[in-house]
């Protein structure tokens, strides 16, 4: 997966200069990829390995829950403060953050404000803003990718005249002059008598904001949070869809 690989080099980079911040939030529409990722790099810090799959001594994962208070968190304080015994960091990956308890999230917010150097905690969630503002403020937010190409999961059983519209409607959103302009072609996009067009096209512009992540992570950002938002609620979709082209979304390359 040319995005993981992609993570693995960047990080690879940052570790070597040593550079690692205390605290980062990995986001985006894959629960798994996301895991996935935190789970290599962890052991990279351990076994200079992204793809060693042996027990980690110095790691410890939690998988958030509602009911997690602040008792819940106490082990994570005992774990960071002890010696680190193999790895170049303490590490602690708290799993689908987005279900903490905001006790919980106060909680860790205390461990991120004033971490131990050798800390290192890790947190996955399909959308950052379900944390608490002064906890997500003091974490790096990375982006990872869905663990699928747009071309290989939607377009390999698609027409070639069902490609072409899909292509013609993104570069309309990407390329339209006014908001008046996108906003019409949004209109007529969720109009289309397609149960998966939209869906299609959505996969086709994170593939294309994929190819800068870096520059394109406020856009990623907004088009998973708002496409979640437009699968799970009773939303005005056409709103949900402009949202994702805001200004301070703008998207490069």
């Amino acid at each position: 997966m040319a995005d993981i690989q992609a993570l693995e080099n960047i990080f690879s980079r940052v570790i070597e200069r040593n550079r690692l911040s205390h605290g980062y939030i990995f986001f985006g529409e894959s629960f798994t990829a996301q895991l996935k990722f935190v789970q290599s790099l962890a052991s990279f810090l351990e076994t200079n390995d992204w793809k060693k799959t042996t027990p980690l001594f110095d790691t410890f994962i939690l998988s958030a829950d509602k009911e997690a208070g602040i008792d819940a968190m106490r082990p994570i304080r005992s774990f960071l403060w002890q010696t680190k015994l193999r790895a170049l960091r303490r590490t602690v990956i708290i799993a689908e953050a987005e279900r903490l308890s905001v006790h919980a999230q106060n909680a860790l917010l205390k461990i991120v404000e004033d971490p131990p150097s050798s800390a290192l905690v890790l947190f996955t969630a399909k959308h950052p803003e379900s944390l608490i503002t002064p906890l997500l403020s003091r974490l790096q937010k990375v982006f990872v990718s869905i663990p699928y190409t747009y071309e290989d999961e939607f377009l390999s059983t698609n027409t070639n005249q069902e490609k072409k519209i899909v292509e013609t409607y993104v570069n309309r959103l990407f390329h339209a002059q006014i908001q008046k302009e996108r906003s019409d072609t949004i209109k007529e996009l969720l109009e289309e008598d397609h149960p998966f067009l939209v869906r299609e096209c959505i996969a086709s512009m994170l593939d294309k904001a994929r190819k800068d992540p870096q520059k394109n992570m406020l856009f990623l950002k907004e088009v998973v949070y708002r496409w979640a938002l437009m699968q799970q609620y009773n939303t005005n979709r056409k709103l949900q869809f402009e949202a994702m082209f805001l200004p301070q979304n703008k998207i490069y390359g």
